[in-house]
């Protein structure tokens, strides 16, 4: 398989929501999750994936913002100028400690031009929003790291960015050692994963999220 499957492969299994749109390299884990979901595979938790397409990048963010709030597990695929279309969500996610994972096939954002050249200025970009990040350098690698962002993500409350480079390794067809679903469900904590189910905005059990601060109480939040 090549990067973007080994990818697609661990987000699918262990999200229950993908909100997608399509940007090069990054494509094909969108086409992926959307073709599995409507072939109504399950992931580990024994629920069909929804795939929704938005009509940007901003959407998915927000989508996957949202998805977040109410308890769902939710991840997105994307590069360039699509991740930073996403910022203003990420910078959110990030400082509502929502665990969260976007899969990058990195890719030069456009400044005079378009380019799909495969560099990292997408991830550079994004580097203050609070995300963590870990990057894959093999197709064996991002299909591990798939797995260890989302369980790393969920234990901490701290969102990933889990990044492999465009091209080089998005599209290099590899032998991996596949892993199997049981030893997916083994990486992901259930108590974790309860914990952020239980931080769902719900109007039966109301709580305060998202105050207005002073500049003395927020940038000590902050750090």
């Amino acid at each position: 398989m090549n990067g973007n499957q080994a990818a697609a492969q661990i987000a699918y299994h262990v999200n229950d929501s993908c909100v997608i749109y399509p940007i090069t390299p990054a494509s094909e884990m969108s086409e992926l999750v959307e073709q599995w979901s409507a072939q109504e595979i399950p992931n580990i938790n024994g629920n069909i994936p929804s795939v929704i397409e938005m009509q940007s990048e901003a959407g998915v963010g927000g989508t996957m913002h949202g998805a977040l709030q109410t308890g769902i597990t939710s991840t997105t695929f994307t590069a360039s100028q699509g991740l930073l279309l996403m910022m203003p969500n990420m910078y959110r996610i990030a400082g509502e400690l929502s665990p969260n994972v976007i899969h990058v096939a990195t890719r030069s954002i456009a400044t005079h031009a378009l380019s799909v050249f495969g560099d990292h200025s997408d991830i550079m970009a994004v580097r203050s929003s609070g995300y963590a990040f870990l990057g894959a350098s093999s197709v064996q690698e991002v299909m591990d790291f798939a797995l260890i962002a989302q369980a790393a993500s969920l234990r901490s409350s701290i969102p990933f960015v889990h990044f492999f480079d465009g091209f080089r390794t998005s599209h290099e067809v590899s032998t991996v050692s596949q892993l199997p679903n049981s030893a997916i469900e083994k990486m992901i904590d259930p108590q974790s994963l309860q914990t952020f189910r239980e931080r769902a905005l719900d109007p039966e059990n109301p709580f305060i999220r998202g105050t207005s601060q002073g500049p003395d109480v927020f940038f000590q939040s902050r750090e």
